[in-house]
């Protein structure tokens, strides 16, 4: 079957099942699957380990709230087992277990498997590296349109070779990592041929030598379908905008020469209602700073809704294309991401015959005071106008927000004890130390605009390092998914960026898209000959760029990014307070600032 013909899938998820006592074997088997099918698939992959109390009911809660969470039409989803199992010999059922001989704890595989695939939608993919594995076989699914698979380590009265290079979890991940079969994707048929070859290879050398059970070969077995005409699941790994070698990337160009906009998989259900997707909606250029507050709360709204129709955007011409600010003969965006209309400034030289406009940075403070100002009193106005209030009565719940950072020191937040702010120091000295204490010096100006465009809110600081710079960006990963595990918050902040791509940032900052968690970061302050920075450039969060009081680009925003809404807002010459070392306000400009003022703006 032609890779044309097959169904594509718009996300791919993985389940992977191990004891919470088992070999550490074992689970090094499953850690290597699991950085392979993260990195360079890009698939979603969650492990889990039984414990011996009550194991039957924690794999049922577990297998339950993984369905729940992801099975979708457009799904693929993959559940794996490695470790031990065994067969009962009443009813031939598969049972897994943590440890071998008849020693307890253990579960009935097949209850568990029925229980998954009765009723789901999602198309199916099991892989079971135990003993007796092919026990797992079912033919109750013959009344489901969703395509199932087994592939089993071995038969139903076989033994699995479960260590070293032979079992089938180590082939598996070798084979995985062929360049020719994550380029250009693969279908189970195809993948098991290369599994059976992979064995002749390497278990014809174990023949004789007793240990046969290194020679068995893996079985590859498709459960009932009434979806006949397709009865290979189609695999291939999902591009991200985010990857160093995107640009590079020939699977980022579309047959027509254009670039893709990459993203999940194609669903064949997106063609048919006339949906674009993600991997083959084209892009242009020119869309690079529409900045109206409409499209951020549609962008809020579908967040992760990659497929819903176009926005519709109000705005004047880019400035950076050198056009002057509007006047009051031009229509305007009602937008508090870009101002309406603008006075006459200072900061301006109207057009001239012959004399093209120029932007000028403020540098007196009087300037600089007007302006930050003036841009408030411009937000103020438009609440006022769109009927957009900031009271707290306005809310059934508080909203909350994670702020990841240095800290926050409380004597530097105006009026403390009046918000709800609570914080986790998750350095290496976090039982030692405590979020409240900042000593990098911006972090507080930074919580000041989110204090001051949602006063509110409810707000969570996750201290993340000591310094201005990030030593161990584990941290930011393990941050995240305390706000989204533990704290539950709404939206997470990052006015904070990385040069280089990082999975672990990249897998969490997926979780909590996934959550419906609104993510945003800042772009970074080197200047256009730097791309955005990670993970503002990754796909499903939003990037905020920075912009003077007037709405123009800042000098020192990165380049923007081409098929993506490049939101900006003010962060230039924005007044900061007490840092305790002087009583007088500064001006400080970064597209940290910007982050924290368009995230209030969505509080």
């Amino acid at each position: 079957m032609g890779l044309s013909k097959m169904r594509r899938y718009e996300d791919v998820q993985a389940l992977l099942i191990c004891w919470k006592d088992a070999t550490k074997t074992f689970k090094d088997q499953r850690a290597d699957l699991q950085r392979v099918l993260r990195s360079p698939y890009n698939f979603g992959a969650e492990s889990i380990d039984i414990p011996n109390t009550d194991p039957e009911k924690y794999l049922d809660d577990e297998i339950r709230k993984f369905r729940e969470a992801h099975d979708k039409e457009q799904n693929l989803l993959v559940v794996y087992y490695g470790g031990h199992g065994d067969v009962l010999k009443l009813d031939g059922q598969l049972i897994i277990k943590c440890f071998d001989g008849t020693q307890q704890p253990y579960v009935e595989w097949n209850a568990r498997q029925k229980s998954f695939l009765k009723g789901s939608k999602a198309d199916t993919l099991i892989i079971l590296d135990c003993c007796h594995s092919a026990s797992a076989i079912e033919s109750i699914y013959c009344d489901q349109d969703n395509i199932v698979e087994l592939l089993a380590a071995c038969s139903i009265e076989g033994k699995a070779p479960l260590r070293d290079n032979y079992s089938l979890t180590s082939k598996l991940t070798d084979l995985l990592q062929s360049k020719d079969l994550f380029k250009a994707g693969f279908s189970t048929s195809y993948l098991y041929n290369r599994l059976v070859h992979y064995q002749k290879i390497k278990g014809q050398v174990c023949l004789g030598d007793g240990e046969d059970e290194k020679g068995v070969t893996p079985l590859r077995l498709a459960l009932l379908s009434r979806r006949e005409q397709v009865r290979d699941l189609h695999i291939c790994r999902r591009i991200v905008p985010d990857s160093d070698d995107e640009e590079a990337d020939p699977e980022i160009t579309d047959a027509m020469g254009h670039e893709s906009k990459p993203g999940k998989q194609d669903s064949e259900e997106s063609k048919a209602t006339g949906h674009q997707s993600a991997t083959h909606r084209s892009v242009s250029y020119l869309d690079i700073a529409p900045n109206t507050e409409r499209d951020l709360m549609n962008r809020r709204d579908s967040a992760v809704d990659i497929q819903s129709p176009g926005i519709r955007i109000d705005t004047w011409p880019n400035m950076t294309t050198g056009t002057a600010p509007p006047t009051k003969g031009q229509p305007a965006a009602r937008a508090a991401l870009n101002p309406v209309q603008v006075e006459p400034s200072a900061f301006y030289r109207e057009f001239a015959e012959g004399r093209p406009w120029v932007r000028k940075m403020a540098v007196d403070k009087g300037e600089q005071e007007s302006a930050h100002r003036a841009w408030f009193q411009r937000y103020a106005s438009f609440l006022a106008e769109w009927g957009l209030t900031r009271e707290a009565k306005s809310r059934t719940r508080p909203y909350k927000i994670a702020l990841l950072g240095t800290g926050v020191d409380r004597g530097h937040i105006p009026s403390h004890d009046s918000h709800d702010i609570r914080g986790r120091n998750f350095t290496s000295e976090g039982e030692n130390g405590s979020w409240d204490q900042e000593h990098a010096g911006n972090w507080a100006s930074f919580f000041g605009m989110l204090l001051e465009t949602a006063p509110f809110a409810q707000f969570f600081i996750a201290k993340i390092t000591d310094r201005q710079g990030i030593s161990n960006a584990d941290i930011i990963a393990q941050s995240i998914e305390y706000s989204v595990k533990e704290w539950q918050v709404d939206m997470i902040v990052l006015p904070l960026g990385l040069q280089i791509h990082h999975d672990g940032v990249a897998n969490a900052i997926s979780q909590a898209i996934r959550r419906n968690i609104i993510c945003l970061a800042a772009t970074g302050n080197n200047g256009a000959n730097d791309r955005a920075s990670f993970p503002a450039r990754m796909h499903g969060v939003i990037p905020i760029f920075s912009t003077d009081s007037y709405g123009n680009p800042s000098p020192y925003n990165a380049s923007p990014m081409r098929g993506r809404k490049n939101f900006s807002t003010f962060g230039e010459n924005v007044r900061v307070w007490g840092d305790g070392r002087t009583d007088e306000p500064e001006y400080k400009s970064s597209t940290s600032f910007a982050v924290c003022i368009a995230a209030g703006m969505l509080a």
